[in-house]
């Protein structure tokens, strides 16, 4: 039905690079620990009573001092030298992690977005595939001066798209 994963960025001359298209993408792995410090509730926080059907409040919570973003990716297509010469420790923009999925109606389809607003491509190592060749990249995700995040989401279903 034509669900699959998309995985995309812009380089440094500002040319998307799907990497889809240059060869197959083993696998990837995104993880983000935010620590929030749960026993530091504010002032004026709601209350929320457990089963109400109200959303909890974590915008009032302080972030821990620690937050971590660990993002890896294997892929079987590169020339390691090359990528390591070109690729690698540049500053990049839009790392993109779409999910696509069923259909909604005849032109767009439900999809789950991870998107990676700054970051560069840090550590290259020879791996292995069952036995074929392949790398695996570290992303180093940079943080927002702003929002003090490092990653965004995105869902679209039938009824709404949500950043």
């Amino acid at each position: 039905d034509g669900f699959r994963t998309e995985v995309s960025y812009v380089d440094d001359t500002s040319t998307t690079v799907n990497l889809g298209t240059l060869g197959k993408l083993i696998e990837w792995s995104v993880e983000l620990q935010n620590n929030l410090r749960q026993n530091r509730r504010r002032v004026g926080d709601p209350i929320q009573t457990a089963g109400s059907g109200a959303a909890a409040y974590v915008r009032g919570l302080p972030l821990g001092q620690d937050r971590q973003t660990t993002i890896q990716m294997k892929m079987d297509y590169v020339n390691l030298t090359e990528w390591q010469t070109y690729v690698a420790n540049k500053p990049y923009t839009n790392l993109k992690f779409k999910i696509v999925g069923p259909l909604i109606d005849g032109t767009n389809r439900h999809e789950f977005e991870i998107i990676v607003p700054q970051f560069t491509f840090e550590v290259v190592t020879p791996d292995d595939d069952e036995g074929d060749a392949a790398i695996t990249v570290n992303v180093i995700a940079f943080e927002d001066t702003v929002s003090k995040g490092t990653i965004k989401g995105r869902v679209r279903n039938d009824q709404a798209t949500l950043v």
